[in-house]
């Protein structure tokens, strides 16, 4: 994995989502995300050494997530259920993100949530789906040593469909 070329991106990634200079940022994927299947959000999901960040805005409404990957609970690669190709990743997280979650013009700032989340992340550009998800795994797994990724379920094009689950046991500050 190489570090992200250009120190002012990562800069300001690190600035806006209140991570250290010495936090590495990996890549960025152009994509949309929902949360708990609400309205798709086109943004940017970036890959740091500890965080897993999304920040999207669309027609006034802006979403953006910080979520450490220890509190990841799965992972999965899937498949639309109308589309063939219609691709994405599913990322359920616990019930209370360290970021927390902030859509604006609202007044709140932060949500707490009492049951585990799912994030979507579809629509990626130029096919990176991929590589979104091998570099989410292998960042999860240098986290989370105890994250257990099914290498049963094949990854080739044509089962695609047959989710490949990557699951932690919860955590007992997170029970």
């Amino acid at each position: 994995m190489d570090v992200m070329n250009g120190q002012r991106l990562k800069e300001l990634v690190l600035r806006d989502f209140g991570l250290p200079a010495t936090e590495d940022v990996y890549d960025d994927f152009e994509c949309g995300a929902s949360v708990n299947g609400n309205a798709t959000i086109r943004g940017t999901l970036f890959c740091t050494s500890t965080h897993l960040l999304f920040y999207g805005r669309q027609e006034g409404i802006e979403l953006r997530e910080k979520i450490l990957f220890e509190e990841i609970r799965i992972i999965r690669r899937k498949k639309g259920r109308f589309l063939r190709h219609n691709k994405f990743l599913s990322v359920v997280v616990v019930a209370e993100p360290s970021g927390g979650r902030q859509l604006a013009p609202s007044k709140t700032a932060s949500v707490s949530f009492r049951t585990p989340r799912e994030l979507t992340f579809k629509s990626f550009k130029q096919g990176r789906l991929q590589d979104a998800y091998e570099l989410l795994t292998v960042l999860w797994k240098s986290q989370c040593p105890h994250a257990v990724i099914d290498d049963e379920n094949p990854t080739d094009e044509q089962d695609d469909d047959k989710p490949l689950n990557v699951q932690v046991p919860p955590s007992p500050t997170h029970a």
